[in-house]
């Protein structure tokens, strides 16, 4: 986790406007590795590929321990995929 060493403008106007409120305001932990601050939308997903986000945690773990990911594959129930190998229904796939 990583706290912004220095706001963009909307946040900069945030913690000035909480100052002259008297509310408390502080920077939160983000899930990224920043090297450049002044960004601010983490929660918009993250235009510099900083983001510890899933493809580059949990798969990435998952790939380096031999998983095989499949993008556009639709997941079938045990019964219907049991079906799919009697019929030779389903997409032209080895189904097993």
């Amino acid at each position: 986790m990583t706290v912004a060493t220095v706001h963009n403008r909307n946040n900069t106007v945030i913690v000035d406007g909480c100052a002259a409120l008297r509310w408390p305001a502080r920077p939160i932990p983000r899930n990224a590795e920043c090297s450049g601050d002044r960004c601010g939308y983490c929660g918009f997903g993250c235009a510099y590929g900083t983001k510890r986000s899933t493809p580059l945690t949990y798969l990435r773990d998952a790939l380096d321990a031999g998983a095989a990911v499949y993008a556009n594959t639709r997941v079938l129930p045990r019964a219907h995929h049991a079906q799919c190998r009697r019929d030779g229904g389903g997409n032209g796939a080895s189904m097993r």
